[in-house]
């Protein structure tokens, strides 16, 4: 027997395969299986790869990637340039120095303004040397040998001088001091008082100086 098919035979299997082809690809057009491309970002650029590697998608408008919340670079500003900090709001008082000192045992506290201290020409100025390291803050301190003091330093010359005189209530006596020349490192003009202690912290002291036009009034207790 020949091992050659006839040529109706050869026609017949041509036939049925390619038809077979045809049904296939006409069943899988019909269900919608067709090839897609990914869109690009809005702006442009590479599209974001797959979770497992490559490289991060383009922001829309260009820029770096904000860095993962485990650490990284931070983003670029919208605009560019560098990331500023904020400064501090405008017209903030730097905070009062603490009251040191007196040797062991020594109680020391701050005075308080009696009314809000306002600029110079105010009812009670901030008395503040121009130039001073610190500000003029009323102190208070009990220490063993000396009792109760109250002073205040670094105060501005020409509005508070040398030879005018300061005003303390000390546990309810009223006591003039006058003012003197600031010793080094304090600035500018001061003042201090003495009195007896009473218990610790029933000791109220007052303390009003004003010298013409200028006035500064302060309160504290210890």
């Amino acid at each position: 027997m020949s091992s050659r098919l006839p040529n109706n035979v050869k026609t017949w299997v041509i036939v049925s395969i390619t038809g077979a082809a045809l049904i296939t690809a006409g069943a899988a057009s019909a269900a919608g299986f067709r090839p897609t491309r990914a869109p690009a970002p809005a702006g442009g650029g590479a599209v974001a790869a797959p979770a497992r590697g490559g490289k991060a998608a383009v922001p829309a408008g260009g820029g770096a990637v904000a860095a993962p919340p485990g650490g990284g670079a931070v983003a670029a500003p919208a605009g560019g340039g560098k990331v500023r900090p904020v400064p501090a709001p405008a017209g903030v008082a730097p905070a009062a120095p603490a009251a040191i000192g007196g040797g062991a045992g020594a109680v020391n506290a701050l005075m308080v303004p009696t009314v809000p201290l306002t600029a110079v020409g105010g009812a009670n100025e901030n008395p503040t040397a121009p130039g001073a390291a610190t500000a003029a803050v009323g102190s208070l301190r009990i220490t063993a040998n000396r009792g109760l003091a109250a002073t205040i330093t670094n105060m501005d010359p020409a509005r508070f001088p040398i030879g005018c005189s300061a005003a303390f209530t000390m546990n309810g006596v009223i006591s003039g001091f006058p003012i003197v020349s600031a010793v080094a490192p304090a600035t500018g003009t001061s003042v201090g008082a003495h009195g007896t202690p009473a218990a610790p912290g029933t000791n109220h002291v007052t303390l009003d100086i004003v010298c013409g036009a200028h006035q500064t009034h302060w309160i504290g207790t210890i």
